[in-house]
């Protein structure tokens, strides 16, 4: 998408909190008044950014740049989308300012999150780069009745809920950032899988109910859902073959041939030993009811659940166009 649109106006949100961004603020307040007419809101909580993103929409921007990482982008995508505006959504860019970066990384974002909003500045201003529409459904979490709902691109229970936590709390306080992080949790959990150490890892009664129906619970060690095409690392654990917006997979307690469906599962290709017979089970659906114990994490964020909780209801929540460049 190469367009030459001199009107175009940006809103920035920047998260000075998020992992990539100490040491960036002077840079970007320097990019921004080179070209002046940057909207720019410094956000720190949701409440925020909610605050900020309806600014920005009756302003009439055209492209909301989110400096933060997935938790940013996650709480921009829920008051977007709890948005009762209006009219055409701007463009979403995300630009890698956190710790992961998830979903810039699918969306095809990498690299500096100076330069990358220099080459998105550079492009709404005229100037012959390289720009291109991705759009991406969206994940929309109902966590209960009486609550506003939640939208992202990642939900994750079991071994998701717990390798996020340590991520949180051990592998970035000593400093490892990056995808990195959560390749270095799943490896743990995974040969902690494959030992049977039920201490690292055990297994979490999770009910899942795919559209109407009611769920139907399995001792687990594994659900992930997501409207993302591949997650940390370029992993895409999902191979269901339906129509539905969501990616869902789930592997029972004691799956069997982990080590030999394990690799294939990763790539989402699954090989004779993936198949819910040996406890490996992956749709693709547009809702679905789960019932939980433990917690579950949204984008990198983590939430905890109760017993006596109403299922969460997981659904197509919309679509998103976001901007590679």
């Amino acid at each position: 998408m190469r367009e030459a649109r001199l009107s175009l106006t940006v809103g920035l949100l920047h998260n000075p909190l998020s992992g990539r961004n100490a040491k960036r603020s002077k840079s970007l307040s320097v990019l921004c008044t080179r070209y002046g007419g940057v909207r720019r809101r410094d956000v720190r909580t949701p409440d925020d950014i909610s605050a900020a993103v309806a600014g920005f929409l009756c302003e009439g921007v055209d492209v909301i740049a989110v400096n933060g990482g997935d938790g940013t982008v996650q709480a921009t995508l829920t008051a977007l989308l709890r948005s009762e505006s209006g009219g055409e959504r701007p463009l979403l860019a995300t630009l890698p300012a956190g710790t992961s970066n998830i979903t810039a990384a699918d969306i095809g974002v990498r690299g500096n999150p100076v330069r990358v909003l220099g080459r998105l500045l550079d492009w709404t201003h005229g100037a012959p780069v390289r720009a291109e529409r991705v759009r991406r459904a969206v994940l929309r979490a109902q966590l209960a009745p009486d609550t506003s709902p939640l939208y992202g691109m990642a939900f994750g229970a079991g071994i998701i809920y717990e390798g996020t936590r340590y991520t949180h709390e051990r592998l970035y306080r000593l400093g490892l950032r990056g995808q990195y992080a959560p390749g270095v949790a799943l490896a743990r959990f995974v040969v902690a899988m494959l030992r049977g150490d039920r201490g690292i890892v055990a297994p979490v009664p999770i009910g899942v109910g795919v559209g109407g129906e009611a769920p139907v619970t399995h001792p687990s060690m594994v659900l992930v859902v997501s409207t993302l095409e591949r997650l940390f690392l370029g992993l895409r654990p999902y191979w269901g073959t339906e129509d539905g917006a969501l990616h869902y997979t789930q592997i029972y307690a004691r799956p069997r041939h982990l080590l030999r469906a394990l690799p294939a599962i990763l790539r989402g290709r699954p090989n004779r030993f993936a198949t819910p017979e040996h406890g490996y089970v992956s749709r693709n659906v547009d809702s679905m009811r789960l019932t939980l114990e433990g917690g579950f994490t949204l984008d990198g964020e983590l939430y905890e659940t109760h017993e006596s909780a109403a299922p969460l209801v997981l659904s197509h929540g919309g679509e998103i166009d976001f901007l590679r460049i």
